[in-house]
């Protein structure tokens, strides 16, 4: 059984519990939605959802996971690959929630002074950078995952568990945001020309 050992190390504990489930231990998909059910959570409750909504997004989201895990081919993307689900699927919560709940209904802590086209814009913007994140190669992605993604881990950590000099993570990091960078705006581009 995996013990998850905080943030610092929830990719790897996603990875092996995703490699575990793929080589049919029956125990992997329980300890992968105990490792990751916090930080699912916390996607729905940054997209503005409700608590109960927001536990929706676990559920949905491990509900897609148990379908399409056999097939994944990257294990080690597995917590992005969860994360742009569970975006995905709290965007649509969002949107439901947000056409029914009469004003005022909502937890004081979703606001309500915030511009609503500035926040869905927002969630577009992150979503296309998840998108962007799988297609770099995989230290890259990785790299990212771990700076901005898993709990801000310092470059000693990172060093050791990409087996990098501590000097290449600044410039290997620079190379990395670029590449999203282009991709975004290709894939955006790309949206454009078929709306155009």
């Amino acid at each position: 059984m995996m013990v998850h050992s905080g943030r610092a190390n929830l990719v790897e504990d996603v990875s092996e519990t995703i490699r575990r489930h793929q080589a049919g231990d029956a125990s992997a998909m329980e300890d992968l939605f105990r490792a990751v059910r916090p930080w699912l959570y916390s996607i729905g409750r940054a997209c503005r959802l409700s608590t109960y909504s927001a536990d929706d997004v676990v559920q949905n989201t491990m509900a897609v996971a148990l379908t399409h895990l056999p097939r994944l081919r990257d294990p080690d993307a597995g917590l992005a690959w969860l994360s742009v689900i569970a975006r995905r699927e709290a965007i649509r919560l969002s949107r439901e929630e947000r056409r029914t709940d009469p004003i005022g209904d909502r937890d004081a802590s979703t606001g309500g002074s915030e511009d609503p086209e500035q926040i869905a814009l927002a969630r577009l913007a992150c979503n296309d950078v998840f998108r962007a994140l799988q297609q770099l190669p995989e230290r890259e992605r990785k790299l990212l995952i771990f700076l901005f993604f898993d709990g801000g881990r310092d470059y000693a950590s990172i060093a050791r568990e990409l087996n990098m000099p501590i000097g290449s993570i600044g410039p290997t990091r620079q190379r990395g945001l670029r590449k999203v960078r282009t991709i975004v705006n290709q894939q955006r581009e790309s949206v454009g020309a078929r709306c155009a």
